[in-house]
């Protein structure tokens, strides 16, 4: 009820000061429970929102930590598929040229047209002296 409409009521009734005294406080009382339960309410909904937020949170760690660990297997297998490319390269080299090329001698370049090429390796001593 509003305040104009509640102070209305009690002016129109004849009411001792106590008893108009008693009926602002109850209304009060009622006014604060409302409000009391409105907040709880608005509390427990933001608890539930934040539940809610947390589930979908540790739903997508465990999807990125899944996708981590498959990337991680994933660049294993590409190291080693490198490795052994490398190796073929140096061995089809050797055999081709009868001259033995490894990893400490010589380095693999790809071009931007993908021809493998093959040069020796230089170490940064050697290349601040062409600087």
């Amino acid at each position: 009820m509003p305040v104009e409409e509640f102070n209305r009521l009690l002016d129109v009734t004849t009411l001792n000061e106590i008893e108009v005294a008693f009926m602002k406080e109850w209304r009060r009382r009622g006014k604060n429970k409302t409000a009391a339960m409105i907040a709880r309410k608005r509390k427990r909904d933001e608890l539930t929102d934040l539940d809610d937020e947390v589930e979908q949170l540790r739903k997508q760690k465990a999807g990125l930590r899944s996708k981590y660990e498959q990337l991680k297997t994933e660049i294993v297998t590409l190291k080693a598929r490198s490795k052994a490319a490398e190796e073929r390269v140096y061995q089809r080299y050797s055999r081709q040229s009868g001259v033995h090329v490894s990893r400490d001698s010589h380095v693999i370049h790809v071009d931007k047209s993908g021809k493998v090429l093959l040069g020796p390796r230089v170490s940064s001593q050697q290349m601040l002296l062409v600087k």
